[in-house]
């Protein structure tokens, strides 16, 4: 399995899971981290659920510029950023950095659908 749907995947499963859906409540942080870490190897690739729990635990927007400055086309690292913008309530540069994903080639996928959704919340959409 390509790398980046491994990562899609886990993102994709990530937000299911912390998110309210109608059919449940999101469920907490560290739950979902239990989850992630008891199916690793066997749901998810063990090296992606690691370096998303460790952008989960660092402060990312503060370090974005230097991450990004060594590895400026790091899909992963440039969406979770974009995740994080929208939890800080930054909703403009989120949305930037979802159209930046979505125009990659080739388009990062659950970027769209993230970008999609946060409109959707802000009653933007038409």
């Amino acid at each position: 399995i390509p790398l980046l749907a491994r990562i899609a995947g886990l993102v994709d499963a990530y937000d299911a899971m912390i998110h309210t859906r109608q059919y449940r409540t999101g469920m907490a942080s560290n739950t979902v981290r239990d989850i992630l870490t008891e199916h690793a190897s066997t749901q998810w690739d063990p090296t992606v659920i690691a370096t998303f729990l460790r952008v989960l635990d660092s402060d990312l927007i503060p370090a974005a510029p230097t991450v990004l400055a060594d590895e400026p086309r790091d899909t992963f690292l440039r969406y979770s950023l974009a995740m994080e913008l929208e939890k800080e309530g930054d909703h403009d540069a989120s949305l930037a950095k979802f159209n930046e994903l979505t125009r990659d080639e080739p388009p990062y996928v659950p970027a769209f659908f993230m970008a999609a959704q946060q409109l959707a919340k802000l009653e933007r959409a038409d």
